[in-house]
């Protein structure tokens, strides 16, 4: 049996019967782009920049997850679950923008991965193993 070849019609019917509600994002949607031979789906919002300094602006501002490839040979179920992921991983990202210890944004999305590096090559690392077993 030969599997069906997806169109952007065919994506776009399976997104439009997704349902997230309000509760998680304002104003979402998907914004589904052809790309090569597949697509790509990006999650989209409206929500307060949190990088932005406070007392700039506290409107909500259109957002915009990173985009996940979807194959034209995307069953239904991938597409599903790959809507999924992309929610999930933006979640992650809203919860690393908000989440503070200290008053610090200690798992923010937006470290850049030198700073990262570098720190990881001049702390001792946090754990249970005494530091002369390591």
């Amino acid at each position: 049996m030969t599997q069906r070849k997806l169109n952007i019609d065919g994506l776009q019917k399976i997104v439009s019967r997704v349902s997230l509600g309000d509760v998680l994002y304002q104003g979402w949607k998907f914004r589904l782009m052809e790309k090569g031979d597949g697509f790509l789906v990006q999650l989209v919002y409206m929500e307060v920049d949190t990088d932005a300094p406070a007392d700039v602006s506290s409107v909500p501002v259109e957002q915009a997850a990173r985009k996940w490839y979807v194959s034209p040979y995307s069953t239904t179920t991938e597409v599903v679950r790959t809507l999924h992921k992309a929610v999930m991983a933006s979640l992650e990202h809203r919860l690393g923008e908000h989440f503070t210890y200290q008053g610090a944004k200690v798992y923010s999305p937006h470290l850049p991965i030198d700073a990262l590096e570098g720190v990881v090559n001049y702390i001792e690392l946090d754990g249970r193993v005494p530091k002369e077993a390591r």
